[in-house]
């Protein structure tokens, strides 16, 4: 049995971060090794790594997409690697990293390997701001999963980008009738896809945002439309507005239709 400790991380400090630490964990028991996992966040760092521990580890491995400091590991062998790389073949990453132990390389840096994954060639028309909303059933995994895979997008086109998740602790990076303007006056189209799209109450509030199209489910177009019909703008954007106070995704599905 070899002691490990490990530190993950992503730009946003949420699904990818937890999924790559679950995966260490479970794949490293099962190969019969004792491991310490680190997560930073966007809530700072769970399960910190004490002095104790990475004394007593025989490697340690660096799983983050962002920078992370590496002066408290001194006289460890390092094996750094990306968290998609960690998700798809966790099994061979620390296979690699306990390499280090009997070897004398200090640092192992997968960031360097050739990538396999497709690069996004920047934008020849850059420096955008784009608005988007992530929702799911659960609100939890896909939900921030596509809000960082859509920040990754935008970022490697040269693009700005604020995501709005909705899940079951509520709506985080709540969007403002002001973000959707500002992704109006790029000459961005700005729409909604999803559940809330399919809701008459949800369609209200996007439309009081200053969303003009929405994707929807075929079956409930009728309602949304019928409904919409009913409503005038400024009883959508005060809707909108009793939205954005509430602290919960119940709480909005709460409030009473106009």
């Amino acid at each position: 049995m070899t002691r490990i400790v490990a530190v993950t991380a992503c730009p946003t400090g949420v699904a990818h971060t937890i999924m790559v630490a679950e995966a260490l964990r479970k794949t490293a028991k099962t190969m019969g090794h004792e491991i310490m996992v680190e997560t930073q966040g966007a809530d700072d760092a769970k399960n910190v790594l004490s002095d104790q521990v990475l004394a007593d580890a025989a490697v340690v491995i660096l799983v983050t997409d962002i920078q992370v400091d590496r002066t408290r590991f001194k006289n460890k062998p390092i094996y750094q690697t990306r968290t998609s790389e960690t998700i798809r073949h966790t099994h061979d990453v620390i296979n690699d990293a306990l390499e280090l132990v009997s070897t004398t390389a200090p640092v192992i840096d997968t960031f360097t390997k050739q990538s396999t994954t497709p690069q996004i060639a920047p934008s020849a028309e850059a420096g955008k701001q784009l608005v988007g909303i992530t929702s799911c059933p659960t609100g939890i995994a896909h939900t921030f999963m596509a809000a960082e895979a859509l920040q990754k997008a935008a970022r490697a086109l040269g693009h700005s980008i604020k995501i709005e998740t909705q899940g079951s602790v509520g709506s985080q990076n709540s969007l403002t009738e002001n973000d959707i303007a500002q992704a109006y006056a790029a000459g961005k189209w700005v729409g909604v896809r999803g559940s809330i799209a399919h809701d008459p109450r949800g369609a209200i509030i996007l439309a009081g945002l200053g969303v003009t199209e929405l994707s929807s489910s075929i079956p409930a177009i009728a309602a949304i439309k019928a409904r919409l019909r009913q409503v005038s703008f400024p009883q959508a954007q005060a809707m909108a507005q009793k939205a954005l106070a509430c602290t919960t995704a119940t709480k909005v599905y709460q409030l009473p239709l106009i």
